[in-house]
């Protein structure tokens, strides 16, 4: 029974990953550049294949690590220069979060409370702000340095997951990889939530295969990781809720994949040391942020972002900025509504009425339209962000990377390269699907894309929402790559003798 709901799961799960990434590639590859897309894809994994096949395969490992270590350091300096170059004036949320954090580093206390009361999930990132900032004595340069640093440990995370799951290569191919995909670094001088938020997932899946390896050997390291990943997994969803999803895809591929006593046990250190770390978290809000323990009646119900996760662009009539994303009148609509339970109520009615206005033929039309909107950009709504209020309008990767009059040829760039890494994904996935031992850490993190891909065609949703994930589409792209590799040399071997 253990074994055919073991097996049941996995082709479902293969089965949903497979749907996703063809979707996700039929948005990338089908649009108006269609021809110039296939040609770089096409170049770009044939020059990949022949630079695993006769350039890394020959490199011993050490100098694999000195050429990693060198390109993790590129990575520091990458973020370093994209906050001086394009930090931009406080705004939108962003903003609320940097002066709120200025504010109680320097006073004690902010007078946005009301703010944080009505989005508290913006408590995560307001705290680890403001420590930053304590640190500098409440200068900014606190928030861009502890920016960089999320970044940076990204990167690195990313390095030594794939470093775990495939070996040094897979590490390098990688490392290349995420210093190709620029809004990795680009958002440096965004200090909020996307960033803060990108080092857990990889962070979370490592020090999960970590403890595999010390089950039979220390059962005090074994926990120890174990503790790790859940605490990672805990800190990314308190910063951003999406955040948690790899925790969430490792539990779920345990139970279906080894339900047991050791499973049973992990699962209840799980449940409560989240909810101890959840509930201090909470704690250290209300008194530091809120200082209030009366009801908190301005927060936004969740209803408030499934409702504009069903507005549509105003285009086509509705009140959003692209389908199911911001709108700034459905912001309103929630806010002048009354107490939370009143908000709630007029959310669901207008959530009804939207339902009921699409039918169900329009309905599926919208979720196809709001999952094009979301995946497919490339630039992951980088240049909006930082091109909104950039202090320094005159310097030259200010002209190539944001003018919209000289940065063309950056924005096909940045978008090829992106349809370039999921073709390189569903290309691992199949070959995975292939291999008779094939493995977990693979699956969740194709899991993860899944379950991101489903919750963001509920929620609100813009394509800066998948950004913390980057790393994870590295690694898979990578995957891809040095398979497709590897298969290729070995028909190359048989050809040739």
């Amino acid at each position: 029974m253990k074994k055919l709901l073991s097996n049941s799961y996995k082709v479902i799960a293969y089965f949903a990953i497979i749907v996703v990434l063809l979707l996700i590639n039929y948005t990338h590859i089908f649009n108006a550049s269609i021809i110039k897309n296939i040609v770089f894809i096409i170049v770009g994994l044939v020059i990949a294949t022949v630079i695993n096949i006769f350039v890394i395969d020959k490199l011993k490992d050490k100098t694999i690590n000195i050429i990693i270590v060198s390109l993790i350091g590129l990575l520091m300096v990458l973020g370093i220069a994209s906050v001086f170059y394009f930090r931009v004036e406080y705004n939108w949320d962003f903003g609320w979060v940097m002066k709120s954090a200025k504010e109680i580093a320097t006073t004690g206390t902010t007078q946005n409370q009301y703010y944080f009361k009505m989005f508290p999930n913006n408590w995560g990132v307001l705290i680890i702000t403001t420590l930053s900032m304590i640190m500098t004595n409440g200068h900014e340069l606190g928030a861009y340095i502890i920016n960089i640093i999320f970044i940076l440990l990204a990167g690195i995370f990313a390095t030594l997951l794939a470093k775990k799951i495939g070996g040094n290569k897979l590490a390098l191919n990688t490392i290349l990889l995420i210093i190709g995909c620029a809004p990795l670094y680009l958002y440096a001088p965004i200090v909020y939530t996307d960033t803060m938020a990108v080092t857990f997932p990889v962070m979370t899946l490592y020090f999960w295969l970590n403890s595999n390896e010390y089950k039979e050997k220390s059962k005090k390291r074994y926990y120890a990781n174990i503790c790790m990943m859940i605490v990672s997994g805990i800190i990314g969803y308190c910063i951003k809720p999406v955040a948690g999803i790899v925790l969430v895809a490792i539990i779920i591929d345990e139970i279906f994949t080894n339900l047991n006593k050791e499973t049973l046990k992990k699962l209840c250190i799980t449940v409560l040391l989240s909810m101890l770390l959840i509930g201090s978290f909470n704690m250290i809000g209300e008194k530091v942020i809120i200082k209030d323990k009366k009801k908190n009646d301005l927060e936004m119900p969740m209803t408030h972002w499934i409702m504009m996760g069903l507005s549509l662009p105003e285009s086509e009539g509705g009140t959003s900025i692209g389908y199911g994303g911001y709108s700034q009148k459905d912001a309103d609509y929630t806010s002048e509504s009354g107490n939370y339970k009143e908000k709630k109520k007029a959310n669901i009615l207008k959530i009804k009425e939207r339902l009921k206005e699409f039918k169900v033929n329009g309905y599926i039309k919208f979720l196809f339209n709001k999952f094009n909107y979301v995946w497919n950009d490339g630039s992951y709504y980088v240049l909006n962000v930082i091109g909104w209020d950039t202090i320094n309008k005159t310097s030259l990767p200010y002209k190539i990377i944001i003018d919209y009059e000289h940065n063309e040829k950056f924005v096909h760039y940045m978008n090829y390269f992106n349809n370039y890494l999921f073709v390189a994904i569903l290309i691992g996935i199949i070959i995975e699907l292939t291999k008779k031992e094939k493995e977990q850490g693979i699956r969740i993190l194709g899991i993860s894309i899944v379950g991101i891909a489903m919750f963001l065609l509920i929620w609100e949703a813009r394509s800066r929402y998948i950004y913390f994930l980057i790393p994870v589409f590295c690694i898979l792209s990578a995957y891809g790559i040095l398979q497709m590799s590897k298969y290729i040399k070995n028909k190359l071997k048989k050809y040739l003798t």
